[in-house]
């Protein structure tokens, strides 16, 4: 699934609640979830999947979508 960060000045957000920003995403047709400690040991297992199947890009997309300060990792493959 295609995922988007983006960095926004604090200071925009605040006249926001986070309510609001949830049902203008949703209403655009974002689909909006909340990530738990466990949604990251399941990403982890898909990375270690991808790379033992072969599929090493695949393998550093996956850790590039859990940790976006590697953003670029997998162009060097």
């Amino acid at each position: 699934m295609p995922y988007k960060e983006v960095w926004v000045d604090e200071e925009d957000l605040d006249s926001f609640e986070d309510d609001d920003l949830i049902e203008e995403l949703e209403d655009r047709g974002y689909l909006i979830t909340k990530k738990s400690e466990d949604h990251l040991d399941q990403e982890i297992e898909d990375v270690v999947w991808h790379f033992r199947n072969g599929r090493k890009k695949d393998a550093l997309i996956v850790l590039e979508r859990i940790y976006p300060e590697l953003y670029g990792l997998s162009r060097l493959i």
